[in-house]
């Protein structure tokens, strides 16, 4: 019995070793594609709408362990889209730094691609955080961790047949 008890755990402890082992490939695939963004997506882009992959990669960091490092890592190093990323990881894991951070981006004046549904533009990192109110980047954050419904409702929930 206390063979097979060793031979459980030490399957177990060889499941879970794995288990992080992945998850830490997997944060490092999602950390260097968002270094390396070139646009910041909406949650779903495209005709028929489909998950971006940058908000994939986003959710995925945001839900593992170091997390907030790794954003904080982005708004340092990342590219203009992958510091947007980063700061939307921020306002999720460490509002406070979102909060000291998010004013640098006042003077900023890198382009970048942003894709909303199937429209894509350019301006500059001050127009994509700062346009459209005092809240209006927070609330794109929120909606790149919509569930597809929840997207459906909030981008065409206003619209009523005449």
């Amino acid at each position: 019995m206390k063979a097979k008890l060793k031979i459980v755990t030490a399957v177990g402890v060889a499941i879970i070793a794995a288990a992080l082992v992945m998850s830490e490939l997997l944060a490092k695939s999602a950390y260097r594609r968002l270094s390396r963004a070139t646009e910041f997506s909406s949650l779903f882009v495209g005709q028929p709408p489909t998950a971006s992959p940058q908000a994939l990669d986003l959710n995925l960091l945001i839900g593992l362990p170091g997390g907030t490092r790794r954003h904080r890592a982005l708004v340092d190093d990342g590219s203009p889209a992958g510091q947007l990323y980063g700061l939307c990881g921020l306002y999720f894991l460490d509002r406070k730094a979102f909060e000291e951070i998010k004013p640098r981006y006042g003077e900023r004046s890198d382009i970048v691609s942003q894709t909303i549904g199937c429209v894509s533009v350019k301006g500059s990192l001050r127009s994509v955080v700062f346009s459209g109110g005092p809240s209006s980047f927070e609330e794109s954050c929120v909606s790149l961790r919509l569930t597809f419904g929840e997207w459906l409702r909030a981008t065409f929930g206003r619209l009523r047949p005449r």
